[in-house]
C-alpha cells in the first residue's frame, strides 16, 4: 500500500467543495502534463456515482481550479473509482465500509475476499464465511474493490 492520502495538497479545498456536496474524495492529484495541468478526482458515495454527479461536480470544481491554480489550461477528469479499484491508500478502508473486497497480505500466495466491516488507522475487519478475520496495516500488501 502506498504511503500517503492519495489527495494533493493543492487540492485541499477543492475536497472539502465536494464533501459538501454528499461525495468523498477518494483520490485528487494534479501534475502538469506537456504545459497542460492534469487533475484526476475519483468521488465515491455507497449508493452509487451516476455520470451526472461526475458532470456537477466537475461544472462546480472547474471554475474554482482555474481561479486558484492561476492557469486557463486546466484538464480536470471526475469519474467514480469503478467496481473493482484497486485500494491504494490505507485510509480508503474507510470510505468503503460494507462493501466486498479482496486483501493479499504479506507471506500469503493467496487472496483474502469478505465483506469490509470496519477500518481504522491500524487495521481493518473482514467478515469471512462465518467468522471475522482482522489484517494490521503493515501485513496488507494488495487490496481491491470486490464484486461477488
Amino acid at each position: 500500500m502506498k504511503e500517503g492520502t492519495g489527495i494533493s495538497p493543492e487540492l485541499e479545498s477543492t475536497v472539502d467543495i465536494i464533501q459538501g456536496m454528499g461525495f468523498s474524495v477518494v483520490e485528487a492529484q494534479c501534475r502538469p502534463v506537456k504545459g497542460t495541468l492534469q487533475v484526476v478526482i475519483y468521488i465515491y458515495r455507497p449508493e452509487g456515482v451516476s455520470l451526472d454527479d461526475c458532470t456537477k461536480v466537475y461544472r462546480t470544481v472547474m471554475p474554482r481550479l482555474e481561479v486558484a491554480m492561476d492557469s486557463r489550461d486546466i484538464s480536470l477528469e471526475v469519474s467514480s473509482p469503478g467496481i473493482s479499484r484497486n485500494i491504494k491508500f490505507f485510509r480508503e478502508f474507510v470510505l468503503f465500509s460494507g462493501r466486498r473486497i479482496k486483501v493479499l497480505t504479506e507471506g500469503s500466495s493467496e487472496w483474502a475476499q469478505g465483506e469490509l466491516l470496519r477500518a481504522d488507522d491500524e487495521e481493518i475487519v473482514l467478515a469471512v464465511g462465518d467468522g471475522e478475520r482482522r489484517y494490521g496495516r503493515t501485513d496488507i500488501v494488495k487490496a481491491k474493490i470486490s464484486e461477488g
